[in-house]
């Protein structure tokens, strides 16, 4: 009886030994992955402009070579979901927004996004048009499969268009619209966008 105790202890503990062993070689894989994968992303954070203006190939007559930021090359990568990423690259600067390109990083190939867009020639008029090139101050939302871009009508931000797209597949599609028309005089705080009223794209030209 005590023979077969210790053998059935002696076995348990070789499972555990070999169960160990097991986790410590799964952790040992994990951490050389996330070691390549930063490796990876620390390698393009030190690219510099012209670097990334060869990868991503875009129009120097809409996106200047030199960059707006004098700390960086204006570029910045989102994490968008697994091996997904959004690359930002900022053309321009004004005083309170600017202007900026989009591509999809989707498993190493990358997809520049186009976007559907509003010019407001006149108060209560907008002009439908497609660009690559967008103006305003956008936010990437990761965790909606999202795109917001704030576009400002003047520095108070009380009057503008806010648009949120989702990124479908390897598309930038519309879904929300919301635009607000300048008043003669500025309002005394920020009002939120979320408050402006809602706009059809499909009724506006």
């Amino acid at each position: 009886m005590e023979m077969a105790l210790m053998s059935g202890v002696r076995e348990n503990k070789c499972r555990l030994r070999r169960f160990l062993a097991i986790i410590l070689c799964y952790g040992v894989m994990a951490c050389a992955i996330r070691q390549s994968e930063n490796a990876g992303i620390n390698a393009e954070t030190q690219l510099t402009r012209a670097q990334w203006h060869a990868r991503l190939n875009w129009d120097v007559s809409d996106c200047p070579l030199a960059s707006p930021d004098e700390a960086g090359p204006g570029v910045v990568m989102h994490g968008f979901g697994a091996d997904t990423r959004i690359i930002e690259v900022q053309c321009e600067r004004w005083a309170y927004q600017g202007s900026y390109l989009f591509y999809l990083d989707k498993d190493g190939a990358i997809t520049q996004l186009s976007f559907e867009q509003f010019e407001a020639p006149d108060a209560g008029r907008l002009e439908r048009y497609h660009s690559a090139l967008v103006t305003g101050l956008p936010s990437v939302i990761a965790d909606e499969q999202a795109l917001d871009v704030f576009r400002k009508y003047r520095g108070i931000g009380d009057c503008g268009q806010f648009l949120r797209y989702r990124i479908e597949a390897h598309a930038a599609v519309l879904k929300q619209l919301r635009v607000r028309d300048c008043e003669a005089l500025p309002a005394d705080k920020p009002i939120d966008t979320q408050e402006w009223p809602l706009k059809n794209p499909d009724e506006e030209k």
